[in-house]
């Protein structure tokens, strides 16, 4: 698979069969393929994870397929582009002859991604915001931590290739999102997302003793545009 990271929570995938692109908000999309399907995912409609300007693309991908969280307005849609469209509720499943995507539901807003390209037999995760949110340690932090586990006690024992999880510097603890996932479900790359360009965060949980299991997949991010083979 090739992965390209375009933006905060945006990534290009492409794998032998088909083309997804998560997340889209901002900044430049490389050269898309027309070779392979192209389908968008968009977890929810927050402004760091949506812009409209992701519907552009189906001028030059006419084929393209919008799969979009049910929390984003049908009048958010070109009219023209709505046979295109699937809105996504949490713990849902939709698929065609190429994907399957298996919602989750967020504990911020929106669905998490569960994909599965059924051709070459690819399983990709997209957490979207759906993350152990851990700010100041309260009782909001438990319930939100709870949520957390709850959905991922949906996925325990599977394993994807490639993993996109939030590791937000603002957060007390960054590190808990992705080392949950790990004790649910395995996954042989990890993308860390989220990070509000202050790239370095990476590092610094990459040092942590707790990250030791796991720290050789753990991919670094330091700009816009940076390419993954994976």
């Amino acid at each position: 698979m090739k992965i390209t990271y375009i933006h905060h929570s945006a990534f290009l995938v492409e794998t032998d069969t088909l083309t997804l692109l998560f997340d889209y908000y901002t900044g430049a999309i490389p050269a898309i393929g027309k070779d392979r399907p192209l389908y968008v995912l968009t977890s929810h409609a927050h402004p760091d994870h949506f812009d409209r300007s992701v519907f552009r693309l189906a001028s030059e991908h006419p084929a393209v397929r919008f799969l979009l969280s049910a929390d984003i307005s049908r009048s958010a849609v070109p009219s023209s582009l709505l046979g295109q469209t699937v809105f996504l509720k949490p713990e849902t499943v939709w698929s065609d002859s190429l994907l399957r995507v298996e919602t989750l539901r967020s504990n911020d807003a929106g669905c998490a991604f569960w994909c599965t390209a059924l051709q070459d037999g690819k399983a990709i995760y997209h957490a979207g915001d759906l993350n152990n949110w851990y700010w100041d340690g309260d009782r909001s932090d438990a319930i939100l931590a709870d949520k957390y586990h709850r959905e991922l006690e949906r996925l325990r024992g599977r394993r994807c290739d490639v993993a996109f999880i939030p590791v937000d510097p603002r957060l007390r603890a960054p590190q808990k999102g992705m080392l949950d996932f790990l004790g649910y479900c395995g996954a042989d790359v990890l993308f860390p997302m989220h990070q509000w360009e202050k790239y370095g965060i990476t590092a610094q949980v990459k040092a942590l003793p707790e990250i030791a299991g796991c720290r050789d997949r753990i991919r670094e991010i330091s700009q816009d545009g940076q390419v993954f083979d994976i």
